[in-house]
């Protein structure tokens, strides 16, 4: 998660590979973004797995901002999978 302020707003930007956009939520109370879901890894059927470096499972992040956030201004992107 990466966060910057352009101009008067902030920008959140958070790398989510392999996670569909469906299993995203995007939460926003007061001075906080929270980002939470679900990554999925599938394999085929009867597949013997030999070595696992891809995580899944739940995921939550929160991100404080140092000011009040307007819920009403607050956009989301979901680009590139």
């Amino acid at each position: 998660v990466n966060v910057f302020r352009k101009g008067d707003d902030f920008v959140v930007v958070s790398e989510l590979p392999g996670v569909d956009k469906s299993d995203i939520q995007v939460q926003v109370k007061e001075g906080t973004i929270r980002i939470s879901g679900k990554k999925s890894v599938e394999y085929p059927k009867n597949a013997s797995l030999h070595r696992a470096e891809r995580v899944a499972g739940s995921f939550d992040r929160v991100v404080t901002i140092p000011v009040q956030i307007d819920a009403e201004r607050v956009k989301a992107e979901y680009r590139d999978g």
